[in-house]
């Protein structure tokens, strides 16, 4: 995974790849200085709203499913 940190003396952004287990000390590309995780914009995978129950994973569609037109 891709990690935000930034330093804490420079304020300087700089990305880091590694597990998710592990924590690493990162110093600063800048001045070397110690960085801080820092949250970020996440991934961009977001369920939300009424479109992503089209799939079928909505508990509607499901009893729609089991309907039947007489």
């Amino acid at each position: 995974m891709i990690y935000e940190y930034k330093c804490i003396k420079c304020n300087h952004i700089q990305e880091e790849e590694h597990t998710m287990l592990s924590s690493p000390k990162v110093l600063c590309d800048s001045c070397g200085g110690s960085c801080m995780k820092i949250i970020s914009g996440g991934t961009g995978f977001i369920l939300s709203g009424a479109g992503w129950g089209k799939d079928g994973y909505d508990k509607n569609a499901v009893q729609k499913k089991g309907k039947t037109n007489e």
